[in-house]
């Protein structure tokens, strides 16, 4: 118990904390819903939502519910501390810079890649002081909610909010923090 409880409260001095060997077992394995805090949406795959530069199918948004598949996505443990996100298809959430037409950022996230040890696969969960997660991604910058930075998923209707990497700092910031929930 007394091992707990320095932990917590190193966890809380020290703020955001990069999960690695142990920590990293926090985030739940299998399948799991995640959640932005800010407005409490739930990222989904989303087929044919954004247009591409390239020929991308999937990309990732925002959604009311998880209890659908394409709301679902498994946790696949990779190296290092870092995991890769499976969503429903077999194929991985992918940072992918430049993919979206028109797109406010460059960093969007789409579902495109069959290989979670690509590094663009790859997201380093970092527990905040709060118990939500920030999700690191490669490039450096946090996997965040963007309202409005997609021209083509709100003119198709589809959604003002897409997902993006573009936050230097989470902390703060609660449309790049997440709740990890685990799907039963």
């Amino acid at each position: 118990m007394k091992k707990w409880f320095t932990l917590i409260l190193t966890l809380a001095a020290i703020g955001p904390l990069t999960l690695t060997g142990t920590l990293a077992e926090a985030v739940p394995e299998g399948k799991v819903a995640l959640q932005v805090a800010d407005t409490g949406k739930f990222m989904a795959r989303c087929r044919d939502c954004q247009s591409t530069v390239v020929t991308i199918p999937d990309t990732v948004t925002l959604r009311d519910g998880y209890n659908v598949g394409h709301a679902q996505f498994t946790v696949v443990p990779v190296s290092a501390g870092k995991i890769a996100l499976k969503a429903d298809i077999g194929q991985y959430v992918a940072r992918c810079n430049g993919c979206i037409v028109d797109g406010a950022t460059r960093d969007f996230l789409v579902i495109r890649k069959d290989d979670p040890n690509n590094p663009n696969v790859q997201f380093t969960p970092e527990l905040l002081p709060n118990g939500n997660y920030a999700l690191k991604s490669n490039s450096g910058q946090y996997v965040a909610r963007c309202n409005g930075c997609s021209p083509t998923a709100a003119a198709r209707g589809v959604t003002q909010d897409t997902v993006t990497v573009h936050v230097d700092n989470p902390t703060s910031k609660l449309h790049a923090q997440w709740k990890i929930i685990p799907v039963r």
